[in-house]
């Protein structure tokens, strides 16, 4: 169980990595989808040209950020593979609960004894 735990916890840190790395993922997919969207509807308003133009570089700069944070992130090893993560949930509370029990068992070992 010591050397199991350190892995288990190393692996959960992943995972959250990897949920994080999904979620800007997700909100890039969105925010590009809404910034086109905008760019269409200001160029239907006939705006000036370089008004569009410093509207776009913005939002372009904007979601480069995004991906420029997410790929500090993006090094995933698990994959996401949901069967994976739900078993390791699974190999982790049951270790929990395996030293939750040795622990009273040894405190009734010491109580014994005394």
């Amino acid at each position: 169980m010591v050397l199991i735990s350190p892995l288990l916890s190393q692996v959960q840190r992943q995972r959250e990595k990897e949920l994080k790395s999904q979620q800007i993922q997700l909100a890039q997919d969105v925010l590009v989808a809404r910034y086109e969207r905008l760019i269409n509807w200001l160029q239907q308003l006939n705006l000036e040209t370089n008004k569009v133009t410093h509207i776009q570089s913005f939002l372009a700069e904007d979601i480069n950020s995004l991906y420029t944070n997410n790929v500090s992130i993006e090094n995933t090893s698990l994959n996401g593979y949901q069967e994976s993560l739900t078993f390791l949930d699974n190999v982790n509370y049951r270790l929990q609960i395996s030293k939750s029990t040795a622990q009273k068992q040894l405190n009734e070992l010491d109580n014994y004894e005394e």
